[in-house]
C-alpha cells in the first residue's frame, strides 16, 4: 500500500515547517515583490524561490532538495537571459509568450529528481 495524504503531509511538516508558518512566511516575501515589473519567467523564478526559501526558514533547513531546487530556478533564469527569448525584454518590449520549455531538461540533471518532468513552458493551459 503506497502512502496516504496523512502520511505526505507529516513527511513534509518535517521538512518544510508548519504550513500556517511556511504561508505567511511564502506571502509576505510575495507582497513583498508583487509590485516590481518583472518579465514573467523572472516573476515566476522568483516566486518560487521565495517559496522554497520559506520552507528554509520554517522547516528543515538541511533538507537539501530546498536548495537543489532554489538552484534549479536561478539556473532557469540564467539560461533563459542568455537566449534569444530573453532579447525582446533588453530593449524594453514586454512579449510574455516565450516558451522556457527547452530549458526544462536542462534544469537537474539527476535523472530521478521529482520536478524533471514539470512543463516550464509559459503557455496558458486555459487557451
Amino acid at each position: 500500500m503506497g502512502k496516504t495524504v496523512e502520511d505526505v503531509l507529516n513527511e513534509r511538516q518535517k521538512t518544510h515547517g508548519e504550513f500556517k508558518d511556511m504561508a505567511q512566511t511564502s506571502q509576505a516575501m510575495k507582497r513583498w515583490m508583487a509590485d516590481a515589473p518583472y518579465p514573467d519567467v523572472i516573476a515566476e523564478a522568483l516566486d518560487m524561490i521565495v517559496h522554497k526559501l520559506a520552507r528554509v526558514r520554517n522547516g528543515n533547513c538541511m533538507e537539501k532538495d530546498h536548495w537543489v531546487d532554489i538552484a534549479g530556478y536561478a539556473t532557469l533564469v540564467s539560461k533563459w537571459l542568455d537566449s534569444k527569448d530573453s532579447s525582446c525584454y533588453k530593449t524594453g518590449k514586454v512579449d510574455n509568450e516565450h516558451d522556457i520549455s527547452e530549458l526544462q531538461d536542462d534544469m537537474i540533471a539527476e535523472e530521478d529528481y521529482p520536478t524533471k518532468n514539470i512543463d516550464y513552458s509559459m503557455e496558458s493551459k486555459d487557451e
